[in-house]
């Protein structure tokens, strides 16, 4: 039987809070790769509320749905989270320790401009607490007048952990970048 608290659910459900990575320098590989590793560098962090799920169960097992409540973030972009949308969560494991995640936040940025977040996830639970990687994509105007609109191509990771109860959440949402070939040869994209 899979138990899982209305909080739980809530924090796990809503992508809880990200633990900034450490610093990381791109290295080389020892073997049987092509690339180095690629270049990471922070982008925005957020300060985030959700809402209490509701939780059911599915013939994949224990899932939840959680509403996105407001928040902040700051960063290379400064604004407010608009309190629209749901997470959804679906526990994959028999003693509900790791569940997958997604969920798409709207963003509003000091300058107006609007972003979709869109998060996947996989969660772990251990000792009242989550904690969790992500795949990160942001989605806004592609206009020129859009000084963000390349976000839209840009590629992005998070981490995040949050204590149970409390209806809080952090995430820190990370931008990568290539450091190029081992060889130090051009891609088939021309980088």
């Amino acid at each position: 039987m899979v138990r899982l608290s209305s909080l739980a659910c809530t924090l796990l459900s809503y992508a809880a809070i990200f633990t900034p990575l450490t610093e990381a320098r791109p290295q080389t590989p020892k073997t049987g790769a092509v690339f180095k590793n690629p270049k990471i560098e922070h982008f925005i962090h957020l300060d985030l509320s959700v809402g209490y799920p509701v939780n059911t169960t599915t013939i994949w097992g224990g899932a939840s749905r959680s509403p996105n409540l407001r928040g902040n973030f700051t960063g290379s972009i400064k604004g407010t989270i608009e309190p629209v949308g749901a997470s959804l969560e679906q526990l994959v494991t028999p003693d509900g320790s790791i569940s997958y995640y997604t969920n798409t936040f709207t963003l509003n940025t000091t300058d107006q401009i609007l972003l979709l977040m869109d998060v996947q996830a996989t969660v772990r639970y251990a000792n009242n607490a989550l904690h969790g990687l992500s795949s990160v994509k942001f989605s806004t105007d592609g206009s020129k007048k859009n000084t963000l609109a390349h976000v839209n191509f840009d590629n992005y990771v998070g981490e995040f952990t949050a204590n149970f109860f409390t209806g809080k959440a952090s995430v820190d949402v990370f931008k990568l970048e290539s450091s190029g070939r081992i060889d130090g040869k051009l891609t088939d994209g021309g980088s």
